[in-house]
């Protein structure tokens, strides 16, 4: 459980009764420390796409993880200062409301964090297979055997490579895909045309990935 409280820390706080007051969520960053050490950033990406955030928090974890620390001089600061704000009738109810839709949407949230530890990445390279693309199928078996059907699914393709490139969308769900996750549960279905299904949704993830750069490079260009 400990992962998933840090997890709703991070996202919004745990409503007004406790720390979503002091969260600034339409600032692009900001970093979160709490008492018992649980540290994270809750993070607005309407500036900057993620994989700038991305390669800034994983410097920070190999950084902590460096056995020698050069630390700047400890530098005395002012004793800090209560600011004062007039608070009128009007803001204090638009202060209520904006608790009230808050708690709300904290509410209707459920958030659990597990770890996946039996393989990572390297497994999918091993089999030759794109891990992002493997992931994304896995995602859709996932939905499958929850609803019993497929759905239009949104993954995010960074366009960095591109001058003022942000993101475009990859169409996860395809064709393939769905006969794969059709498949999976199918008894009358033998292991190797099941892996063989999966391989086919994973290349075909894979071009369609290649193909939103393509596209772009041709609106670019």
């Amino acid at each position: 459980m400990y992962r998933t409280r840090a997890g709703v820390q991070m996202l919004h706080g745990g409503g007004s009764r406790w720390n979503s007051g002091n969260r600034w969520f339409d600032k692009t960053l900001q970093f979160i420390i709490g008492e018992d050490g649980t540290c994270g950033l809750i993070y607005e990406h309407a500036p900057a796409e993620g994989p700038p955030i991305v390669s800034l928090i994983d410097h920070v974890v190999q950084y902590m993880k460096s056995s020698e620390m050069v630390r700047t001089p400890m530098v005395p600061l002012r004793m800090p200062q209560k600011l004062r704000f007039n608070i009128t009738p009007e803001i204090k109810k638009d202060i209520e409301e904006a608790k009230q839709n808050m708690n709300i949407m904290v509410h209707d949230l459920d958030m659990k964090v597990s770890v996946f530890s039996h393989f990572g990445k390297d497994f999918p390279k091993s089999q030759k297979m794109s891990p992002d693309a493997f992931i994304q199928v896995a995602l859709q078996l996932a939905y499958y055997r929850f609803y019993k059907r497929c759905c239009p699914t949104y993954e995010s393709a960074s366009l960095r490579m591109f001058r003022l490139g942000r993101t475009d969308t990859i169409r996860s769900t395809s064709i393939d895909s769905a006969k794969f996750v059709k498949a999976m549960d199918d008894p009358t279905k033998h292991n190797t045309e099941k892996v063989a299904l999966l391989d086919k949704a994973v290349k075909v993830h894979r071009a369609y990935t290649d193909m939103v750069s393509k596209c772009m490079l041709v609106m670019f260009s």
